[in-house]
């Protein structure tokens, strides 16, 4: 079965996590969902079947507070289940990522992240627009990247896609719990016991604007992510946010996708050399190939017998 670009994105949100943090025992704040993640996907309603996505990034880490490398690799199973309800296609998806943090001097870690579940719908709308709205979150991992907590995550996308053009844009708002391992958290400094500071409530924005010209597509895309509450506030930095733009390339192969693109932050808040407030700020730069695969659809069901008289 041919994939067409329109529904390249339409439900292969890349559930993945991504946490700002260093192994060295002090998790900065920061997004749990990656920001940029999600970038490069329309949001129409997926034929019904099941497709793999994964999306793997490298570049430095903005919220480890120094000169540090990050990889990391989300894969994604969605489900376009065959059920419709309110006028909406149902849809559901998970996600196992993992990370790899580098620190000058201080070696690599890598680790399993936290893995996501999300289940939601898709409207097609008419006249090109579509919408849709997934509830879910991610569920605790005690490792090395401090990130034993629950966050709940609701995402809403909508896409404008018409004569070859498409435009989306997607909202992330992520609640996040205290770390399971840990109990006790200052309420004056927000740090607990072991040194790990409880990371915050955030809102992310993805933004794509692509072209399609035959199997190619170009475009340039831009994302943001936000502290918005909680211990982020108790941070010497204050709350942190970001902005980031950068191109877009791809190419339909056929059944299988293939997309990357490179960004590179323009705005900085928050985000210093060491974490130390009047440093010098933190840009990120980070270059994305993902790949979209369907794996299996339901057959076409036959076509009609017509009767001959």
């Amino acid at each position: 079965m041919r994939m067409s670009s329109k529904f390249v994105g339409a439900s292969l949100a890349a559930l993945g996590a991504l946490s700002l943090c260093t192994f060295s025992g002090t998790a900065m704040a920061g997004s749990i969902t990656q920001p940029g993640e999600i970038v490069g996907y329309s949001w129409a309603p997926l034929p019904q079947g099941l497709y793999f996505a994964d999306t793997g990034s490298y570049g430095n880490d903005r919220g480890a507070g120094y000169n540090a490398e990050l990889g990391v690799n989300i894969p994604v199973i969605v489900w376009s289940t065959p059920w419709d309800f309110l006028g909406g296609h149902v849809e559901a998806y998970a996600a196992v990522p993992s990370v790899a943090l580098g620190l000058p001097g201080a070696g690599y870690v890598s680790a399993i992240y936290n893995p996501a579940l999300l289940v939601g719908e898709a409207w097609n709308l008419g006249n090109g627009f579509s919408i849709s709205d997934f509830v879910g979150g991610y569920a605790p991992v005690n490792n090395a990247l401090n990130q034993d907590n629950w966050t709940f995550n609701e995402r809403l996308g909508v896409t404008y896609s018409m004569n070859g053009f498409t435009l989306t844009g997607h909202v992330v708002y992520g609640i996040t719990g205290n770390s399971m391992s840990n109990s006790f958290t200052n309420p004056v400094s927000g740090f607990n016991e072991y040194g790990q500071h409880v990371m915050p409530d955030y809102v992310n924005l993805d933004l794509t604007a692509v072209k399609a010209f035959g199997k190619y597509s170009l475009g340039v895309v831009g994302f943001g992510s936000w502290d918005v509450s909680g211990a982020a506030s108790t941070l010497l930095t204050g709350r942190q946010s970001q902005f980031a733009v950068g191109a877009m390339g791809g190419y339909d192969f056929g059944p299988v996708i293939l997309q990357s693109y490179l960004t590179r932050d323009v705005l900085s808040q928050g985000y210093y050399e060491g974490g130390v407030p009047g440093a010098a700020k933190i840009y990120e730069t980070r270059f994305w190939v993902r790949v979209i695969v369907p794996l299996w659809n339901p057959p076409a069901p036959p076509a009609p017998v017509l009767a001959k008289y």
